[in-house]
């Protein structure tokens, strides 16, 4: 496969999975209508066919009924920017044509739908998604912060802003201060790993953060595999024989491969029992 297809195949890649995940959390258009300047700013997320019974969380003074539907008290109307739509458009020099033509499309379509309905959480997500995707990180930092505001009981935002201020721009108490948001809205392991990658690799280093934050995620996810693996690789990378890396690592791996054991997946087992025996 040629540099240029595998380029185009990783492009593919990441916005599907970035798709996934946001049709995972909002799975439909049915299910979220950003309600903006109505006496207050939130998102409702009605009960489908198949899906959750989401709860409704308006910013400001109001309740939810049974039905899911927002009965907003009378409050001074909020007036938020709407994230710039006329952006220009830049690509790197290494992205292939292929690459661009899709992207290039996948945005104006986006575009287009969210000047005609400025509510669309799921095309705000994806917008920001194909902008990171193109390194345009000021675009996408402020589609999320934009989310953030207007749906502030949401989690996907604030731990996309966690990931894009530690790794792209560099802003590490940004990036843990919504880490961290994410984590009171949803204990998503994901956002448990990012917090702890952020400690591990840039910030705060000379603290037990990177160990606690996971700690703290095990006790929140106690199913979590992911979890405990990261911990085990912590400790066998850092490797510290004095402080006994060694031996928590073996300790977390074993945790591990017990856990892998009870849900059947024997090909983690054989994996987690391979690195034990290789410390």
């Amino acid at each position: 496969m040629t540099y240029k297809n595998k380029y185009i195949q990783m492009i593919f890649i990441a916005v599907i999975v970035i798709t996934i995940v946001v049709i995972v959390f909002y799975p439909s258009k049915k299910e979220d209508e950003m309600i903006i300047n109505s006496g207050g700013i939130g998102v409702v997320l009605t009960e489908d066919s198949g899906t959750a019974d989401i709860k409704t969380i308006p910013i400001g003074d109001g309740t939810i009924d049974d039905n899911g539907i927002i009965n907003i008290n009378p409050i001074e109307k909020q007036k938020l920017d709407i994230p710039n739509l006329n952006r220009k458009i830049v690509f790197s020099d290494s992205m292939p044509e292929d690459a661009r033509k899709i992207i290039l499309s996948n945005i104006a379509t986006l575009i287009t739908q969210l000047k005609e309905d400025s509510s669309s959480f799921k095309n705000w997500l994806d917008l920001a998604t194909h902008y990171k995707i193109i390194e345009d990180y000021e675009g996408a930092r402020d589609i999320w912060e934009f989310i953030n505001e207007t749906s502030p009981r949401n989690s996907v935002s604030f731990s996309n802003l966690g990931d894009l201020y530690h790794y792209n721009l560099k802003d590490f108490s940004k990036s843990e201060k919504n880490f961290k948001e994410a984590i009171e809205r949803n204990l998503s392991v994901q956002s448990y790993i990012g917090l702890h990658e952020l400690y591990k690799y840039s910030y705060k280093q000379d603290t037990t953060l990177a160990v606690d934050i996971l700690v703290e995620g095990m006790l929140k996810n106690p199913t979590s595999i992911d979890l405990i693996i990261t911990l085990a690789n912590y400790y066998k990378e850092r490797g510290n024989i004095a402080k006994g890396d060694f031996t928590n690592a073996k300790k977390y791996y074993e945790q591990a491969r017990d856990n892998a054991k009870k849900m059947a997946n024997t090909q983690l087992v054989e994996l987690l029992d391979l690195e034990i025996a290789n410390l």
